[in-house]
């Protein structure tokens, strides 16, 4: 959002206020770019908890696996966590 709103400047200045249609212009433009902005935010936020939800999802496997007995090599073929970090789960 920050990025847009350092824009409204330069964008307003380019579009000298005269008359109340141009006012809603920049008004206009500024409100779509905070949204735009907002947007752009709340994807990579989206994304970054998904990114974190999978991570997760794949820890639980692998304890499960690890419970079942499972060689820690398969383990790690399987889901591709580091053997230390399965090293890490098995305690």
């Amino acid at each position: 959002t920050g990025f847009f709103r350092s824009l409204l400047p330069v964008f307003c200045s380019l579009f000298p206020v005269r008359s109340s249609s141009s006012n809603r212009l920049c008004s206009h433009f500024s409100d779509t770019l905070l949204e735009k902005g907002r947007q752009e935010g709340l994807g990579r936020e989206m994304e970054k908890g998904l990114e974190r939800g999978n991570e997760r999802a794949t820890v639980e496997i692998a304890k499960r696996m690890l419970r079942a007995g499972l060689p820690i090599e398969t383990v790690e073929q399987v889901t591709g966590l580091a053997r230390e970090k399965l090293e890490s789960l098995k305690s």
